[in-house]
């Protein structure tokens, strides 16, 4: 990275989704969102590794949903929600009560298309 010259930029932020998935690999029926992405902060001047941390991400934790295809497409998207929120609170002060997870409560919230 150091060497390519198009970069302008001190440091670089690499992500490397090592799974993602909604369904839950042992009951097509259910879902519960799973990613393991790993996060780099990459210095370009030298190609140095500056950070890195590896996530684990299931939501809902506790649980898998019932699965309702019609549903599937807006649990992806907020799933996709919840990975950002996470990943973005390595990069900024916050609070982590607010992030956002998807649980049985907030389920009613999807809407049947």
């Amino acid at each position: 990275m150091g060497r390519d010259k198009s970069i302008n930029a001190d440091i670089v932020i690499g992500f490397n989704i090592i799974e993602f998935r909604i369904r839950d690999p042992l009951n097509a029926s259910l879902i519960q969102g799973k990613c393991i992405v790993e996060v780099r902060a990459i210095e370009c001047k030298t190609g140095r590794v500056l950070a890195s941390e590896t996530l684990t991400i299931v939501d809902p934790p506790s649980i898998p949903l019932p699965n309702n295809p019609r549903l599937e497409p807006q649990f992806r998207a907020q799933f996709i929600s919840v990975v950002a929120g996470q990943i973005a609170a390595l990069f900024h002060h916050h609070d982590p009560n607010r992030l956002r997870r998807i649980d049985a409560d907030n389920l009613e919230n999807l809407r049947v298309l």
